[in-house]
């Protein structure tokens, strides 16, 4: 946001009392209106899905990125390769996943392939 639509959005909850005490209502209000969705939740939550708009602009970038040797997580975040587990991410998420045996499926075992395929790439490459 710039700092006009900041100045506007505090402007817009406060303005239309502005003798009123400055309370944890108004603050609420003033949090609520400042609050901005993060512009990269789309991509953890659904990997290369979320790139509606302009897929192949975003499969160009995933694979200059992979000749450089950076692996993207295909499905947002590594949670997303088992969605159904019910174990939230942290520390038992892992353990979960493999008791799961997440890592079989044809999903985790391309991803798991990139980073091997990245090094071979990357070791293929000429030297500049």
């Amino acid at each position: 946001m710039t700092r006009a639509q900041i100045l506007g959005a505090v402007s817009a909850v406060l303005d239309g009392e502005p003798t009123a005490a400055y309370d944890s209502e108004s603050r609420r209000a003033v949090s609520a209106a400042l609050s901005t969705d993060n512009p990269w939740q789309r991509a953890k939550d659904f990997g290369m899905s979320a790139f509606k708009a302009d897929r192949s602009a975003a499969d160009r970038l995933v694979a200059a990125l992979l000749v450089q040797g950076v692996v993207l997580v295909p499905v947002g975040e590594l949670e997303q390769f088992a969605p159904s587990l019910g174990v939230a991410k942290g520390r038992n998420w892992l353990p979960a996943a493999l008791n799961a045996r997440a890592h079989e499926s044809e999903e985790a075992q391309s991803y798991g392939r990139a980073p091997a395929d990245a090094v071979i790439a990357a070791e293929l490459r000429p030297l500049a």
